[in-house]
């Protein structure tokens, strides 16, 4: 898995035909993983502002992702990756891990 260094895994779920793994981080991103061979597939920002979440899970059909706040609000937002958000976000990490110079 790929470290977020701004942020440590607070939640995991899988998808319901259990071929995903969505972990989110306290940075307020979600990760989303194949499962048979561990492939970052994309990244996404969690719809809540508040980034402490309880809860995340998939809904029955793996199209929504419920996310639930420690302030008791839940939000439903679409399971589905945008490859362009996922490349600039992958981007963004790697540049703060990246050391200077490189």
């Amino acid at each position: 898995l790929v470290n977020d260094p701004a942020g440590m895994v607070q939640m995991a779920a899988f998808s319901p035909d259990d071929t995903e793994l969505v972990t989110s981080t306290s940075t307020g991103r979600l990760y989303y993983w194949r499962v048979s061979d561990g492939k970052l597939l994309g990244i996404k920002m969690m719809g809540l502002s508040d980034q402490i979440l309880y809860g995340l899970d998939f809904d029955s059909k793996g199209q929504r992702i419920a996310e639930a706040s420690h302030d008791g609000t839940v939000q439903v937002i679409d399971a589905r990756i945008d490859p362009t958000a996922s490349v600039k976000a992958a981007r963004d990490i790697a540049n703060r891990i990246r050391p200077k110079g490189d």
